[in-house]
């Protein structure tokens, strides 16, 4: 008898090879290709991505309409190459692979860099909050280790050696407590100059 987890694993990957499959079987029996083209093309991919259509009909023995597909995937590329979805593409961090025709590109670059501004922008901004917001929580974790390590040092129960060692250890947080609270000041400034820019760029740039 076959273990059941194996027949289980051997189900996912099957499950995770047909999820792969660009068309399924009604799909590719019934593909309008200039449509299929279109929509590939509107979403900014390749002419090359009919090879996985290619693949994913092959096993229904069904070849795209390469000359149909090209006519479609040309009018989805008049949608994609715009400098509106330039930006957002930009705006967001995507990757632009260079699909856009030369004519279109042009359009395209000058909405993809200034989106790539702002999205630059906007990670400068949240890296600065988020280093002043971990040099905060370092500085409350100390604190708050201290006084647990001061209540044990005037606890009874606590042995002159171990006394020694915590008052050691609360000189060593006391140090690094004065290092993170020397820096709140130009954290919160890095952070306020980071959060005025984006702003700044956000504004100068909208579509």
């Amino acid at each position: 008898m076959v273990p059941i987890s194996k027949v289980l694993f051997v189900m996912i990957l099957l499950a995770g090879l047909v999820g792969c499959a660009s068309m399924n079987k009604s799909e590719c029996l019934n593909a309008d290709w200039y449509m299929i083209g279109m929509e590939d093309g509107s979403q900014g991919q390749p002419v090359s991505h009919i090879g996985k259509h290619r693949k994913a009909c092959a096993e229904y023995n069904v070849t795209p309409d390469l000359m149909t597909y090209e006519a479609g995937h040309a009018a989805g590329m008049e949608q994609f190459c715009t400098e509106s979805k330039g930006f957002r593409l930009g705006k967001k961090g995507g990757f632009y692979g260079g699909v856009c025709p030369p004519e279109l590109e042009e359009d395209f670059l000058i909405g993809y860099d200034a989106g790539k501004k702002v999205h630059v922008a906007s990670i400068e901004a949240k890296q600065a909050a988020n280093a002043a917001r971990s040099n905060q929580a370092q500085l409350d974790k100390l604190k708050k280790d201290i006084k647990a390590k001061e209540a044990l040092l005037i606890s009874s129960k606590t042995s002159e050696m171990a006394r020694v060692e915590l008052l050691k250890e609360i000189k060593a947080d006391g140090k690094k407590i004065a290092e993170l609270e020397a820096r709140i000041p130009d954290l919160e400034s890095d952070k306020e100059e980071k959060q005025a820019a984006y702003e700044e760029i956000k504004m100068m740039y909208q579509y």
